[in-house]
């Protein structure tokens, strides 16, 4: 009977350690819209080539950046290049712009998990590691369907496309 509150105390604090290793990678949802197109929805967590950030440069959705010391993936493109007088506050915790793209941090560390969910009214494909294609690779259905990988695997980029305009959240730690 003694020993109950040890074991609830050593519980507890393996359940705050354990949601402390969770929360440590950690990144935002992002939330996209999935159209005709592929588009990264999650960037690769191996990271091998990435160019230096420039000025005067027009990148594309899925583009991965490094800026001091740090990588960032492009979320969203736009028709227009960045300048000088653009040059963002990057920042490791979330997103930052240059004028004309979304940026998002990378963190460093390996995906101990992801979870991603179709917000849309058409079903949604998936692919890892290359441009998804309609009606083929894993079908996400609409209105909340759903994936999720708990394993801790993966590490490539995913991307996703559909038939139609959709929203689709993901989120990894």
């Amino acid at each position: 009977m003694k020993r109950e509150p040890i074991a609830i105390v050593l519980t507890a604090a393996l359940l705050v350690i354990g949601v402390g290793v969770l929360t440590t990678f950690a990144g935002p949802p992002y939330s996209h819209t999935v159209g005709t197109n592929s588009v990264m929805i999650l960037p690769p967590r191996t990271i091998q080539n990435a160019t230096a950030w420039a000025t005067n440069t027009l990148y594309s959705q899925g583009a991965i950046v490094s800026y001091n010391g740090m990588f960032f993936w492009c979320q969203t493109a736009a028709n227009a290049t960045n300048t000088a007088s653009d040059i963002p506050a990057w920042e490791a915790d979330g997103r930052s712009a240059d004028g004309a793209n979304t940026w998002q941090f990378i963190p460093s560390g390996k995906r101990n998990s992801f979870a991603i969910v179709n917000d849309g009214a058409n079903a949604c494909y998936l692919s890892f590691g290359s441009a998804a294609v309609v009606n083929s690779g894993i079908r996400i259905n609409s209105s909340g369907g759903n994936v999720s990988d708990f394993s801790g695997g993966y590490q490539g980029a995913v991307y996703a496309i559909s038939g139609a305009s959709n929203g689709v959240t993901a989120q990894e730690w």
